[in-house]
């Protein structure tokens, strides 16, 4: 028994080194030119989103807030509008920790492991808000071709 975990201990620092390796081999000045670009996308699609919603809002009463949280926000009008434009801003509190958070020489590997997990997310998260704000889009300049016409 005690064989199989010096084998198994063994098996696993050698992938802790090549992990390792790999991960240093992260350039962190490189990874920080493109983690921003992604970081100031991520700002300008929320911004279209909220301007989007606003102006479906002001459209009348055919518009619907799928969101169950927002859609109780906007009821308190103003004050609710606020509180939504804070939790949609909070979160990138985190995401700019990653995108800002300068190479330490004491904790190479945790930073790149950072920064690499920053620029995942930061990836889905601009997929995700693209995909949201041209479909808001489209369904707004939609509506609003259907009035014109």
């Amino acid at each position: 028994m005690a064989l199989l975990s010096s084998d198994r201990r063994e098996r696993y620092r050698k992938i802790r080194e090549r992990e390792t390796k790999w991960i240093m081999q992260l350039d962190v000045k490189k990874l920080n030119r493109v983690l921003f670009p992604l970081l100031l996308a991520l700002v300008l699609l929320d911004f279209l989103d909220i301007s989007l919603t606003l102006s479906a809002i002001y459209q009348g009463p055919m518009f619907t807030e799928f969101n169950r949280i927002a859609s109780a926000l906007f009821d308190l009008k103003f004050l609710g509008f606020l509180v939504a434009l804070i939790l949609k801003y909070i979160i990138l509190l985190p995401i700019g920790y990653g995108v800002l958070m300068g190479e330490r020489s004491n904790r190479p590997v945790q930073v790149r492991v950072v920064k690499l997990g920053t620029l995942a997310g930061l990836v889905a998260a601009d997929l995700l808000m693209a995909y949201i704000v041209s479909a808001d889009g489209f369904n707004l300049l939609t509506y609003l071709g259907q009035i014109r016409a």
